[in-house]
């Protein structure tokens, strides 16, 4: 259906821009489906306000991967229950804070997941 509503005997010339609002969108529900898969979370919980550590750290998580994607904080903060983009902010400085306190712990999570993420289309860059 996307095939015939861009080509469609037409050229249209935002053809690209459409092929990569798609590939974010995609991207975000990607990066959410893993971290469902390795937090035990389901994609309602990581939207919900629920606020406790369980459901908070892996909201955070996906936060950071997306934003590492590239993704404006405005953008992810609306996926993830419409909330603040300063809490996306918060997110990716608090996950970015995990893995240098606790390095095997965080730091090593964090790379396999930005790795297999990476794995869903363009690559991620780490920060340095």
């Amino acid at each position: 259906m996307i095939r015939l509503l861009v080509t469609g005997g037409r050229h249209y010339a935002n053809r690209d821009r459409l092929f990569a609002v798609l590939d974010a969108v995609h991207r975000k529900h990607a990066i959410e489906a893993l971290i469902c898969v390795r937090f035990g979370v389901s994609r309602v919980q990581l939207r919900s306000e629920r606020r406790d550590r369980e459901v908070t750290r892996p909201r955070q998580a996906a936060m950071w991967l997306a934003r590492r994607a590239g993704h404006s904080s405005h953008t992810i903060a609306r996926h993830f229950g419409d909330r603040d983009p300063t809490t996306a902010i918060y997110a990716a400085r608090n996950i970015d804070r995990l893995m240098s306190e606790r390095p095997v712990e965080w730091g090593m999570l964090m790379t396999e997941l930005a790795a297999e993420a990476g794995g869903m289309g363009t690559p991620l860059e780490m920060p340095r």
